[in-house]
């Protein structure tokens, strides 16, 4: 056929669809939050881990209009000493997650002695920019002996909160032999960053 089909573009799906006020994309809905703060102070534990678990659970559901009453509530009860390991890992989970850089010092006071959740409040720490923590980074790369898991850690750590009194022992892991090709690169990122 020597017919050429004429050329036609094709409209942009905003041009035809979805009819005004309309999404594409249905909006996910949320149920309404009922925690009752005060079960973290029952004598029951299974009432203090429900509650802490809820909150790990419901942290950034928009309904959730309890949070810095939440925030008060888990450092007030972690400071009194929560006695159940499990309560205390959640509970400490629940204030990461709802918290933010202001909660560094109380929380790196509280876990630092538990090696389980001591690297999951560094993370914390590291993405807050918190200092908290960070006379214990500047020891860790001092040791010779540390495991790399740690070792690294400090180095993320270092890296966001250091400064130029860390460059000499960030050169000297960056130059010890004995470590692996990540700690070298760790060392040499915290280097640039302490250093710029």
């Amino acid at each position: 056929s020597g017919r050429t089909q004429a050329t036609r573009e094709l409209q942009h799906r905003w041009e035809v669809d979805p009819p005004l006020e309309d999404t594409w994309i249905a909006l996910q809905s949320y149920s309404p939050v009922q925690i009752n703060l005060a079960d973290l102070d029952s004598p029951l534990a299974e009432d203090r881990l429900s509650v802490a678990q809820q909150l790990c659970r419901d942290y950034d559901n928009p309904n959730f209009d309890q949070r810095e009453a939440a925030i008060k509530k888990l450092i007030a009860t972690l400071q009194s000493g929560e006695a159940n390991v499990q309560i205390r890992r959640s509970m400490i989970s629940a204030a990461i997650l709802l918290g933010d850089a202001t909660l560094g010092e109380p929380l790196w006071a509280i876990s630092k002695d538990d090696p389980l959740v001591r690297g999951f409040v560094e993370r914390a720490l590291i993405k807050w920019k918190s200092a908290a923590a960070i006379e214990t980074w500047r020891r860790r790369i001092k040791d010779a002996n540390l495991q790399s898991n740690e070792l690294l850690i400090a180095l993320e750590g270092l890296a966001v909160v250091g400064g130029e009194a860390d460059v000499a022992d960030l050169q000297s892991v960056l130059m010890n032999h004995r470590l692996s090709s990540a700690c070298k690169f760790h060392a040499a990122r915290a280097l640039g960053a302490v250093v710029s």
